[in-house]
């Protein structure tokens, strides 16, 4: 291929236009290309070239689901390369092509810092405002990943229970916030809770972001857990968990049913 010049993060999709994605895997999966991009580029010296973020899917509005996942305006590309550029780039012979899961956040945990920062830095401005506007003192995170998963790999709503009552026991300042893609009707069993609140913060990455602001994160066999957790390094519990570590000290993430 010759001297390496562009990196390009080649995101989840049935048609990559550039501009826009037809289909394919939502923001937690396609972070884990931008991450590993990120690290490429750091390590070569190459250019990064912006992934194409905006993604078109009907299966949210068959689900009814309150976020749309378009992903318009999540993050400024800052100081990667754009545009007619990248129309251009995206398919040079002097591009490199990262693409798929990886080995989730393995590829990188020991560049968790520098992805972090990367990531944070290049989230839109008004997103990180609205969310550091929030009070997160005492929080805990507790995502229940329900809308789109079968019964078979959903986490049971009697582990969230557990937990919520275990850690208000412990300290009953504790303020628990629901993130989720269920209905409240789903919900309730928690909503009904002490201290516990449901949110959302307007996009999945602002709720990413909020996740990693927290003190302790209750987390679903998702990704979407995971880069809540990683992004702020937030001891967590899981029920269970497919994407392997996310933190840089393991003492601080725990998996019952391994």
């Amino acid at each position: 291929m010759g001297q390496l010049h562009y990196i390009y993060p080649k995101l989840f999709a049935h048609v990559d236009l550039g501009f826009a994605r037809i289909g394919g895997n939502g923001l937690a999966n396609c972070l884990f290309v931008y991450a590993r991009a990120i690290c490429e580029a750091k390590r070569t010296g190459a250019k990064l070239i912006t992934p194409t973020w905006v993604r078109f899917s009907p299966s949210t509005y068959l689900r009814r689901e309150k976020d749309k996942r378009h992903y318009t305006q999540l993050f400024q590309a800052n100081n990667e390369i754009t545009g007619i550029k990248k129309i251009f780039y995206m398919n040079s012979n002097k591009t490199k092509i990262i693409s798929g899961l990886g080995n989730y956040f393995r590829d990188f945990i020991d560049e968790a810092e520098h992805c972090s920062d990367y990531i944070i830095q290049h989230i839109n401005p008004k997103i990180k405002e609205l969310v550091n506007k929030f009070d997160f003192t005492n929080c805990v995170a507790v995502h229940v990943r329900l809308g789109d998963y079968p019964q078979s790999l959903r986490t049971p709503l009697s582990f969230y229970k557990r937990h919520i009552i275990e850690k208000y026991k412990a300290n009953d300042k504790n303020r628990f916030l629901v993130f989720s893609d269920g209905t409240d009707e789903e919900l309730a069993e928690l909503l009904t809770l002490p201290n516990v609140e449901r949110v959302f913060f307007g996009s999945a990455i602002a709720d990413i972001l909020a996740i990693s602001k927290c003190s302790f994160l209750i987390g679903s066999d998702s990704t979407f857990s995971g880069w809540g957790a990683f992004l702020g390094q937030v001891p967590c519990v899981f029920y269970r968990k497919h994407y392997g570590r996310i933190l840089v000290n393991t003492n601080n993430e725990k998996v019952e049913n391994i």
